[in-house]
């Protein structure tokens, strides 16, 4: 009798057991990681950069021509500057090799804005405007040379301050590309009027081909 008592009370303490083990559940040592800030898109905010829309989407203090970029001071959009101007080497764009490009016959006045365009901009953001450089201007007693001794000094502004420099190093070989980028942060800015200037005002020698303009944000380095 005293062993069947021993031997239920053992029972009914093991069950006890099991149903405490089962009630009580251990605390969770999980920890959610940091939901990390989504970034904002990088957005090309340049509407005709590559110039395939030709002579549209930005402005110019040159004088347009589609036939002829002889007179200093003047510009146009051409798949080959030889076709517009008898010193030019011949020449392709940056983008394809068969599409358009800008094509600055520099100026002998200085400070006239070669490239300019105005676009929205998000206050205390980076972006990223680049582009590419060439010449096309031949040199020698009768042009013989596909070279530039004097290829053109460019400088580069947003919303009226200088924000970088170009220069092909002389002499320059026509129809070779280079490129520059530069890094602008818009503080309190809401627009951004960016401007491309000419620097050289050599009356020859100071031409310049651009192609494949951006300007993109938000830049994230």
């Amino acid at each position: 009798m005293a062993n069947g008592m021993r031997f239920g009370l053992f029972v009914l303490i093991l069950m006890a057991g099991f149903a405490l083990c089962e009630c009580q559940t251990p605390p969770s040592t999980h920890v959610d990681a940091p939901v990390s800030p989504k970034k904002s898109p990088t957005v090309e905010l340049l509407r005709n950069g590559d110039f395939s829309s030709g002579n549209a989407e930005f402005e110019s203090g040159y004088a347009y021509s589609e036939t002829s970029i002889v007179p200093t001071g003047t510009y146009s959009i051409t798949s080959n500057p030889a076709l517009i101007h008898p010193s030019a080497t011949a020449m392709v764009d940056h983008t394809t090799g068969t599409g358009l490009m800008g094509v600055w016959n520099g100026s002998t006045v200085a400070d006239i804005v070669a490239w300019q365009e105005t676009v929205s901009v998000v206050p205390n953001t980076s972006y990223l405007f680049s582009g590419w450089i060439s010449t096309f201007d031949k040199s020698g007693t009768f042009n013989q040379f596909d070279i530039d001794i004097h290829p053109a000094d460019l400088r580069f502004v947003i919303n009226g301050t200088e924000v970088g420099t170009f220069s092909l190093v002389g002499p320059a070989e026509d129809g070779a590309w280079g490129q520059f980028k530069f890094v602008w942060i818009s503080g309190s800015a809401a627009t951004a009027t960016i401007q491309i200037f000419i620097v050289r005002t050599d009356d020859s020698g100071n031409d310049v081909a651009i192609d494949d303009l951006s300007f993109i944000g938000p830049y994230y380095r």
